[in-house]
């Protein structure tokens, strides 16, 4: 696991038995384990109350986010900017990103970048799949497709002469685009380019 994490990922894998709840926070260089209740019961009500203020557009109580917050981020180094969160018991109604961050003095939400995953495994392979992608271009975007007369008969709705715009607007401000436009915008052409390609964007 530690070897499909960058220097700037941490996991925070959350453990929640009937005999004791543990956060162990994995970094690619350290593992570290805290003990946060002795028993689940104990994180029901904290975690209620704060999904509960949260849900209902309430500030959550301050103490109980502070104990929380210290409990389960105490050992995520300053340098670990995108966090996954890997929830486990009552933990999975948490509302993470409301939580304190305790290295830059704000919601974790706003600190960091706040990934959640299902499993340890299913992020493996997540991780391992996408190690295997290696798009040879960053954007690829297409717009004001030639429509048919059999696709839109009204010959007035069939350019789209703004996203011919729009696409080129965004071509000029990312160096490595593709652009797919008129005769070539056919949606052979985008499943053909979509796996060259990092992110689409697509008008139509």
């Amino acid at each position: 696991i530690q070897g499909q994490l960058s220097n700037t990922q941490a996991i925070l894998q959350c453990v929640v038995t009937p005999m004791l709840s543990a956060i162990v926070t994995i970094t690619a260089s350290t593992i570290s384990i805290r003990e946060i209740a002795d028993v689940p019961a104990q994180l029901d009500g904290p975690v209620r109350d704060i999904a509960t203020a949260a849900a209902s557009g309430r500030t959550p109580p301050e103490r109980t986010i502070s104990l929380l917050s210290a409990a389960l981020l105490e050992d995520l180094p300053d340098i670990a900017m995108d966090v996954i969160v890997i929830a486990d018991g009552p933990l999975h109604l948490l509302p993470w990103a409301l939580l304190e961050d305790p290295q830059h003095s704000q919601p974790l939400g706003i600190a960091r970048n706040l990934a959640h995953a299902q499993s340890l495994p299913s992020w493996c392979a997540l991780a391992r799949h996408n190690n295997e992608l290696h798009p040879a271009r960053d954007l690829l975007a297409l717009g004001d497709p030639a429509y048919t007369t059999e696709q839109i008969p009204d010959a007035r709705l069939r350019s789209l002469a703004g996203t011919a715009k729009e696409i080129t607007a965004l071509a000029q401000l990312v160096d490595d685009t593709t652009v797919l436009r008129g005769e070539d915008a056919t949606e052979a052409r985008l499943v053909e380019q979509l796996p060259r390609h990092r992110r689409a964007h697509i008008a139509c």
